[in-house]
């Protein structure tokens, strides 16, 4: 409300009854379109916050082009205070989407999500969709990183007891038109470690 009503995410303290902005605590600009994609509890008060906004992205050419990325911060979830400054987990050019989120045993966490990854060239402009895979420790540090096909987190439902795609450890499973099988409706499951 002091800030001509800008949308952020407010954190709020029951305990103490107070509220602050993530806008703030991060001291940067916000963009008004912006999704939460959960809450997680790392270890302890340690809480894993996903979010995502939009951004803008030029081209060489001056094109300019809205997109979404995904970041995370580290919550203190007795607190609301922020453990970390803002992780940029993709920031790939097009809609970058949260396909799943899960929990490791050592405090981290593995994200599965989806891009289009846009470029432009010759007056127009492509996707290369895929499916990305990454492993981060309990202090947003990135372990790994992994690119497979699309197919994996193509789903656009992101209902969570509607999933197109799961995922546990390097395993993938999701839904998939079989093109060897006249585009057949089936799940497919994917290893990320053995590529």
């Amino acid at each position: 409300p002091e800030d001509g009503g800008r949308q952020t995410i407010g954190i709020h303290n029951f305990s103490d009854n107070t509220t602050s902005y993530l806008a703030d605590e991060l001291d940067q600009p916000w963009e008004s379109d912006f999704s939460i994609n959960g809450l997680f509890t790392l270890e302890g008060s340690k809480s894993l916050l996903v979010y995502d906004k939009i951004n803008y992205h030029e081209y060489p050419t001056g094109y300019t082009e809205s997109h979404r990325d995904i970041y995370a911060v580290l919550v203190d979830n007795r607190t609301g205070d922020l453990l970390s400054n803002e992780l940029h987990i993709a920031d790939y050019v097009g809609r970058d989407e949260v396909k799943d989120i899960q929990v490791t045993d050592d405090g981290g966490f593995t994200i599965l999500l989806k891009t289009e990854d846009k470029s432009y060239y010759n007056g127009s402009s492509h996707s290369d969709p895929k499916s990305v895979f990454a492993r981060y420790d309990g202090d947003l540090n990135l372990v790994n990183k992994t690119i497979a096909h699309s197919d994996i987190a193509i789903g656009s439902n992101n209902y969570p007891y509607m999933k197109e795609s799961v995922y546990i450890n390097d395993v993938a499973i999701y839904r998939v038109a079989d093109p060897e099988d006249g585009g057949r409706q089936t799940i497919g499951i994917h290893n990320f470690s053995d590529n």
